[in-house]
């Protein structure tokens, strides 16, 4: 157990490397696409709520991020600091909804919950740096590269019907996949070195 946890840090950093490159690029389309999202799978009463999804979309995603944090600290038996950010962030949350959600609804919770979760991450992961520092940086950033100019050339040239939408995500679609074949192969050969 206790060499496991000392490797904790290079095996959390990979996995966290393939779950921003998994998770990033899909949490930012859903977001930038929410209307369409929400017009195609809501009924005609939940599709003014389109707005709030990527407030939703982002939360759930930091706390994906924050799990391996969370791990982390369990490992290093810091129980009472995991109680302290999570009492923090759930009273944080609380007392934004007392002032948001009279004035922006619905709105003003999907918001609250998002700087929730944020603080939730940033506290996590001060105490955590060594599982950030093990990124896969140069691995990452092509995924990140592609989604901001997908998002950039979304707002350049916003599509004017489904069927040029239809036809940029699968571009976007076909590049991802050529990049994530890319990024297996290297992965591949790295074990095969390693090995």
């Amino acid at each position: 157990l206790e060499n496991k946890k000392e490797k904790y840090p290079q095996i959390a950093g990979f996995y966290l490397s393939i779950f921003l490159i998994l998770f990033l690029p899909t949490v930012s389309l859903l977001s930038v696409h929410s209307k369409e999202i929400a017009y195609l799978l809501l009924s005609e009463d939940f599709r003014i709520g389109y707005p709030m999804l990527p407030f939703i979309f982002f939360s759930t995603f930091l706390y994906g991020i924050a799990m391996y944090s969370e791990i982390k600290l369990k490992f290093d038996n810091k129980l009472n600091y995991l109680i302290f950010t999570f009492l923090t962030a759930a009273i944080l949350n609380l007392i934004l909804n007392f002032i948001f959600i009279p004035l922006w609804g619905y709105m003003g919770a999907a918001m609250t919950t998002l700087l929730a979760y944020l603080l939730l991450f940033i506290l996590l992961a001060v105490k955590t740096k060594t599982i950030f520092y093990n990124l896969h940086l140069i691995k990452i950033l092509p995924f990140i590269s592609i989604t901001i100019l997908y998002i950039l050339l979304l707002y350049i040239f916003p599509e004017s019907n489904l069927t040029q939408l239809f036809f940029r995500l699968l571009l976007f679609g076909v590049i991802y996949i050529s990049l994530l074949y890319r990024f297996y192969k290297l992965e591949i050969k790295t074990q095969l070195i390693v090995n």
